[in-house]
């Protein structure tokens, strides 16, 4: 995000044709940094997740960190890997949220065969993480798993 905002360097230098594209990017930014989503439904996650892995053509593991009030503190973008795995470490996504302050945390990652259905690994890596976050009473509502414009649910699923 720092170097979108480096349009307002003075030595950042573009087109003029480009100038009014340049402001409207500004003006988009800004209102993005102010404005932060309430995750309050299994649909807005959805419609949220479904944007942010758009065009992921490897896996990529997200956690969405939020408040009290599951307004979004952090989109943190917690691993990329292979087109069938992503290293993820749960005392790391417990440090970033105690950081971050969050009370709940989101866990979403894609799979870009197409195909929802999560491994035993999947599952196995929800437990530690659901382990690990218990002690310090931080929720964690879901595990997403995005394909394409499906997103399944684990909770949904029982599997958590």
């Amino acid at each position: 995000m720092q170097a979108a905002l480096d349009l307002d360097r003075p030595d950042c230098v573009y087109a003029p044709d480009d100038a009014a594209l340049v402001a409207e990017a500004r003006a988009v930014l800004r209102r993005y940094m102010t404005h932060r989503p309430q995750i309050t439904s299994f649909s807005t996650a959805k419609d949220y997740l479904r944007t942010a892995f758009a065009g992921e053509r490897q896996e990529v593991f997200r956690v969405l960190y939020l408040d009290i009030k599951n307004k979004l503190i952090e989109d943190h973008l917690a691993g990329r890997g292979t087109v069938n795995h992503t290293p993820v470490y749960p005392r790391e996504l417990i440090r970033r949220a105690l950081e971050v302050g969050a009370s709940a945390m989101i866990l979403a990652h894609n799979h870009p065969s197409g195909d929802l259905t999560p491994s035993h690994a999947d599952i196995e890596m929800t437990r530690k993480i659901l382990d690990v976050a218990k002690p310090f009473e931080i929720a964690v509502h879901d595990h997403f798993i995005v394909a394409g414009d499906n997103v399944g649910s684990m909770r949904s699923a029982g599997l958590i």
